[in-house]
């Protein structure tokens, strides 16, 4: 059998919940949810439909593989915008800000596995087992991480992900279910390792891609917290304890956008969030989340959301 019909197949013995993560978000857009400590693995079966699911750019620091069993259309992550047909794998970086594009028929079954690098590789690790998280630590920004029905390593990926679904939801149970899981992840990275063998990248740079990213978390939590205010690259590199053309070198390379584009982002989630929840007017909530040009506000939150605010506000009002 084709490996993405076995997958299909698999899959739909599985029910996909409605994309509804609200009550994971915070200000931020930072996506957080609870993992065991010892087995920081998580997967999820959401589906994605027009205006029925939780819009808007998010982040975390789990790395993520996100495969959609249908054609799911534009898919954002950083500065880039794929368009994604059914069987295609994105390779999501932590702290890369991503999201689904809301547009006219969107309806697509996907699934997610996400886990904490530490399950992989830590001090305690082999020390080529680094090589497992290849796809996620390239060293360019620009690169396409994905892999789609036609490429060589498609059929492995795909046998992985069905049987650590099979395993995941159908063996919770049974003994070594944690073992089962891992070897199978482990299985679905080496594919993926071997797919984007081009970018690899050394040891010594990925640990310092790893300490880059909890530098990168205490200025999202400053910025949560002062979003509506001037942020300047001086300051956002003081913060980093950067130069500011370093800061701005390693933050494009870590996140996949720049500084600027990131608060933008905090502040039209927020946006978003008042438009949504609370009665004041769009010139109010452009000032309230740091925009002093309404315009300006209304263009960028249309090139996020596909739609203007007040066309958003009647869509939910409807």
């Amino acid at each position: 059998m084709d490996g993405f019909k076995h997958l299909e197949a698999v899959a739909s013995s599985f029910v996909f919940e409605p994309h509804n993560i609200k009550r994971f978000l915070d200000d931020r857009g930072r996506y957080d949810v609870d993992l065991a400590q010892d087995f920081p693995l998580y997967i999820s079966l959401f589906q994605f439909k027009e205006r029925h699911f939780t819009s808007g750019p998010t982040w975390h620091e789990r790395l993520e593989l996100f495969l959609t069993l249908d054609d799911l259309g534009p898919f954002k992550m950083g500065d880039q915008t794929l368009d994604l047909k059914a069987g295609d794998l994105v390779v999501v970086d932590n702290m890369q800000v991503h999201h689904v594009v809301d547009h006219p028929g969107l309806n697509a079954r996907v699934i997610v596995v996400s886990f904490l690098p530490e399950l992989v590789y830590n001090l305690g690790s082999a020390p080529d087992d680094y090589a497992y998280l290849v796809p996620f630590f390239s060293v360019s920004s620009n690169t396409k991480k994905m892999l789609s029905r036609h490429d060589q390593e498609a059929f492995g990926v795909y046998g992985a992900i069905a049987r650590l679904l099979q395993i995941h939801f159908d063996e919770r149970d049974r003994p070594y279910w944690r073992a089962g899981c891992k070897a199978t992840l482990l299985e679905l990275l080496f594919q993926l390792a071997k797919h984007f063998h081009n970018n690899q990248i050394l040891r010594s740079e990925f640990l310092r891609q790893q300490q880059r990213s909890k530098k990168f978390t205490r200025l999202f939590e400053f910025v949560s917290q002062h979003y509506p205010e001037k942020i300047g690259i001086k300051k956002a590199a003081s913060i980093c304890a950067l130069s500011q053309s370093r800061f701005v070198k390693l933050f494009r390379q870590t996140t996949g956008t720049t500084f600027v584009n990131y608060l933008n982002h905090v502040r039209l989630s927020k946006a978003h969030q008042l438009l949504r929840e609370t009665h004041f007017s769009i010139a109010e909530i452009a000032h309230l989340v740091g925009f002093s040009d309404q315009s300006y506000f209304d263009r960028r939150f249309k090139e996020y959301f596909q739609c203007t605010p007040r066309d958003f506000r009647k869509s939910i009002q409807a």
